[in-house]
């Protein structure tokens, strides 16, 4: 039913300037390539669904403090599917191509001597 699927992604971080850090990153958060083959006997043979997505993010970290960060930056996501299910009486669907942007804000807490460590970039 669901043969294989890869998803890939990159990231790149540097060091801006001591306390300013960039990164940028490539990734497909969702996807699926299901097929249910034809002449199996199960009741959704024939079926498949495919969905993928692509996420850029960009993101800018500011060390505050020795322990204390905060971070900001801005995602851009794109989405599509289509599905056929021809056992609901040959139900076929496509779903427009869309695409959206977006932001994340966040802080992080370190404490390296006591190994605590919060969300980091």
């Amino acid at each position: 039913m669901s043969g294989d699927y890869v998803g890939v992604g990159a990231a790149y971080k540097t060091a801006l300037r001591d306390g300013l850090d960039a990164a940028l990153t490539v990734e497909q958060p969702f996807g699926a390539d299901v097929a249910y083959p034809g002449g199996s006997g199960y009741s959704a043979a024939g079926s498949t669904a495919e969905l993928n997505g692509t996420a850029i993010t960009a993101v800018l970290k500011f060390r505050m403090a020795k322990t204390i960060s905060v971070f900001g930056g801005l995602r851009y996501q794109t989405l599509n599917a289509q599905v056929s299910v021809p056992f609901l009486a040959s139900y076929t669907a496509v779903g427009a191509p869309d695409a959206a942007l977006g932001y994340l804000v966040g802080a992080a807490f370190a404490k390296p001597e006591s190994a605590s460590r919060g969300r980091d970039l």
